[in-house]
């Protein structure tokens, strides 16, 4: 399998939402991308075949002018010079370049090492903005204007996010076609109001490739992704995780003539660690409608000592 390296770069803002319209978060997990990509594809008129049994994906992840960034991985890390200020630094670090990766889970960094990658790590701002929902005309009274507000993610020059993907020649060249048509539909959500149109590009990064290249007992996981039951049985033993609920309302005008729910789904989050590493697969989350409703958690392993 090839291995592409995507930057993406925003010029408006995104709305990458969390539990509430109010929220918006700076990235967005694997499972939001695929379903971006595979409807984008359906639109399309493409096979989705390919997408669906080779392409492999990462979440996406922040980048700053040249720099890469990756979650921090679940591992204890014994630190230099340990004591209670080195503990709150490096809890409170969220992303790790790519530059110092090995570093930080070979435990050499220091605390004030990683206090200056968290204060040079500004990649962009949270806002707050107040819109007003008006009614149809025909049915409106006066007060009907309805405020409601909406978090978004503004990127600063030079940042952005980007994903990691996998694939055989054919499916990576379906994946470019599938990306040009999806730069003006835009990610996330609110992209009728013109949020998350981006521009992208194929990058080599030579160190992120190394990095991707390593073998080790370790298997930090870059995906939002779960095992199948039978894996489940096994590979949760050692191994360091969060897990976080996958929910939200069934987007299709035919699947049923009512609004339906997703299945509740459990995923592990990136940067969890395992020793004994899952597949994962694709599930369907839909239920008594008309097609099916597919849920991405295939997992994405990069291997540390």
């Amino acid at each position: 399998m090839k291995t592409q390296i995507i930057r993406l770069s925003f010029n408006s803002p995104v709305h990458f939402g969390n539990k509430r319209l109010s929220d918006s978060e700076m990235v967005i997990s694997s499972d939001t991308l695929f379903s971006a990509l595979f409807i984008e594809a359906l639109n399309l008129n493409l096979d989705t075949d390919l997408l669906m049994k080779d392409l492999v994906i990462s979440d996406t992840f922040p980048y700053c002018d040249t720099e890469l960034f990756l979650p921090k991985p679940l591992i204890k890390v014994t630190a230099q010079n340990q004591d209670d200020t080195n503990y709150k630094m490096f809890k409170k670090l969220k992303y790790v370049p790519v530059s110092q990766y090995l570093d930080y889970v070979n435990g050499k960094l220091s605390s004030n090492d990683v206090k200056k990658i968290i204060e040079e790590f500004k990649i962009g701002t949270y806002n707050m903005q107040t819109k007003v929902s008006l009614k149809e005309v025909e049915k409106q009274e006066p007060g009907d204007s309805e405020p409601y507000a909406i978090g978004t993610y503004r990127f600063y020059p030079n940042t952005g996010v980007y994903f990691i993907a996998k694939g055989t020649s054919e499916t990576l060249e379906k994946l470019m076609k599938i990306m040009d048509s999806l730069q003006y539909s835009g990610l996330g959500g609110k992209r009728f109001s013109g949020y998350g149109r981006f521009t992208y590009q194929v990058i080599y990064d030579e160190v992120l490739k190394q990095l991707l290249l390593q073998k080790g007992s370790s298997h930090v996981l870059l995906s939002t992704a779960r095992g199948t039951e039978e894996e489940l049985e096994t590979c949760c033993e050692e191994a360091r995780f969060i897990l976080k609920k996958r929910t939200g309302f069934i987007q299709s005008a035919s699947f049923n003539e009512s609004l339906v729910k997703k299945k509740d789904f459990y995923s592990f989050t990136a940067g969890s660690v395992f020793t004994q590493p899952f597949k994962g697969e694709i599930y369907d989350v839909g239920e008594n409608g008309n097609h099916p409703v597919y849920r991405y958690a295939k997992a994405f392993w990069l291997e540390v000592s």
